[in-house]
C-alpha cells in the first residue's frame, strides 16, 4: 500500500503570462535569453543549459495554435506544442520562470503615472499586487505593493518600514504623515483606473 500523505503534491500551474503593454525587449539571464517579440511572444532560449527553446504567446496560451506552448529541441529540431493546463512537469518550471521573469519586468514599468505639484505617482504593471511609487518634491519617496500592510519611506537617506495601522501613522510627523496619506489617496486613484 502506498502512503499518499508523502507523495509529491500535483505541480500548480502558474497563471496565464500576458505581455499586453510590455514593450519588446530582451534580457541575458543566467539561464539563457529571455525576449518579448514585436508581437508579444515571449521566447525563452536555454539551449546553452538544456538545449530547448520556447515560445509562448502574448496571452501566454496561443503558441503555436489555440492554449498551446511550443518547445523546441536545439539539437534536432524537433517541436511539440502543450496547452497551458496540461503543461508536463519538466515544463511547469520553465512556464513559471518565464511569468517571474516577465513579472519582473512589469513591476519596473509604469502603467499609470500621475504628475503634480506635489510629485511623481506611479502604479507598475506586475500583477496580482503591482508596486506603487510616491516621490514628492520635498525628496521623500515611499514604496508599497498593493494590498501589502506597509509601505517602505525613504527619507534623508533613511529607509523605514511602516506599517499602515492609524497607531503607527499616527508617530510620524505631521508633514510626514499627511504626505503619506496623499501618495495611498493617488494610489486609490491610480488603481481605479
Amino acid at each position: 500500500m502506498h502512503d499518499l500523505s508523502k507523495a509529491d503534491p500535483q505541480p500548480e500551474h502558474p497563471p496565464l503570462l500576458n505581455t499586453s503593454n510590455v514593450k519588446p525587449t530582451t534580457y541575458k539571464t543566467k539561464n539563457g535569453l529571455f525576449s518579448i517579440l514585436k508581437d508579444g511572444t515571449v521566447s525563452l532560449d536555454l539551449s546553452a543549459k538544456r538545449r530547448r527553446k520556447f515560445r509562448i504567446s502574448a496571452d501566454g496560451k496561443t503558441v503555436p495554435s489555440p492554449h498551446q506552448m511550443l518547445v523546441t529541441n536545439a539539437i534536432d529540431g524537433s517541436e511539440k506544442s502543450f496547452a497551458h493546463d496540461e503543461l508536463p512537469s519538466k515544463y511547469l518550471s520553465v512556464y513559471k520562470y518565464a511569468y517571474g521573469i516577465l513579472n519582473l519586468i512589469k513591476s519596473k514599468t509604469p502603467k499609470a503615472t500621475l504628475e503634480n505639484m506635489t510629485g511623481r505617482f506611479i502604479l507598475m504593471m506586475n500583477e496580482p499586487n503591482p508596486n506603487y511609487q510616491a516621490h514628492f518634491s520635498n525628496g521623500l519617496v515611499l514604496n508599497h505593493t498593493l494590498h501589502s500592510p506597509t509601505v517602505s519611506l525613504l527619507r534623508h537617506g533613511q529607509l523605514d518600514e511602516l506599517s499602515l495601522k492609524p497607531a503607527d501613522l499616527d508617530r510620524l510627523d505631521p508633514d510626514t504623515r499627511e504626505q503619506v496619506r496623499t501618495a495611498l489617496r493617488y494610489l486609490d486613484l491610480l488603481s481605479a483606473e
